[in-house]
């Protein structure tokens, strides 16, 4: 019998410390999920800001199940404790890979990890604000107006409706921090990236299809600005591949 080979000192070093940052990942969103629960009321009323703009004060939201409402509020405490405890998430996260961002640098791998969590937040902010009083005015009032019907909203297919589409615009507006990140690390080049913009465009609107309700709307809502944040992304490649290559030829011509 051969003796099972034990891991190496910086192996087990890697895993005690994805399980402390785990921990602690569990840790914040739980106590972020407690103060969102407290305040879960609250965020349900803003929520439903976009849908009462649209509806009028004569717009409501119903529920079938005696546990539907409270359930909507349990789910509304995780999501706003997720999103409160994004920056932090974000920083826990970003000291797993820290290894490939220079530790004697903490500066730079903190904006990084502020950034992610900001561009986050940004995106909820434009689908909440800019995206879900236009899809909602046309998916709903738009057909009470023109086909002369009444709509009859539980509170969880709103609460899952709205969710997914502020989520799927919160991850949409990452798409330029992980392209400008790959170029950092020397992963991508602008020049590909280019290339590649029409098969990137195809993707876009799959993903779009995916990730939010389905009406073309969203989808299109979606897409567009993905497409921008795509070209921006390409745009913060090259610069960063351009300011490499001053450095390494400021670091030839020293040598």
């Amino acid at each position: 019998m051969t003796d099972r080979a034990e891991p190496s000192p910086a192996a087990f070093s890697v895993i005690v410390e994805l399980r402390r940052r785990l921990l602690r990942s569990i840790a914040a969103v739980t106590v972020a999920s407690t103060i969102g629960w407290i305040f879960s009321r609250d965020l349900l009323r803003i929520l439903q800001v976009p849908f009462i703009d649209v509806m009028g004060p004569q717009g409501k939201l119903y529920y079938l199940a005696p546990s539907e409402a409270f359930m909507a509020l349990m789910w509304i405490g995780v999501v706003a404790g997720l999103l409160l405890a994004a920056p932090y998430l974000a920083l826990q996260l970003w000291w797993v890979f820290a290894p490939m961002f220079r530790r004697q640098k903490p500066g730079r791998f903190l904006f990084f990890a502020m950034l992610t969590a900001v561009t986050f937040v940004l995106g909820a902010l434009f689908g909440y604000f800019g995206v879900m009083p236009a899809v909602l005015k046309f998916l709903v009032r738009g057909f009470e107006q023109k086909w002369q019907m009444e709509a009859f909203l539980r509170v969880r297919a709103f609460m899952n409706f709205s969710l997914k589409l502020l989520f799927a615009f919160g991850l949409a507006f990452e798409l330029p921090v992980l392209m400008f990140i790959l170029g950092r690390l020397g992963v991508v080049g602008a020049r590909v990236l280019w290339r590649g913009f029409r098969y990137a465009v195809l993707l876009i609107f799959i993903a779009a299809a995916v990730f939010t309700p389905p009406d073309v709307v969203s989808q299109f809502l979606l897409a567009a600005p993905l497409i921008l944040l795509y070209l921006i992304g390409v745009a913060a490649v090259a610069l960063t591949g351009r300011r490499r290559a001053k450095s390494e030829a400021a670091a030839t011509s020293s040598d």
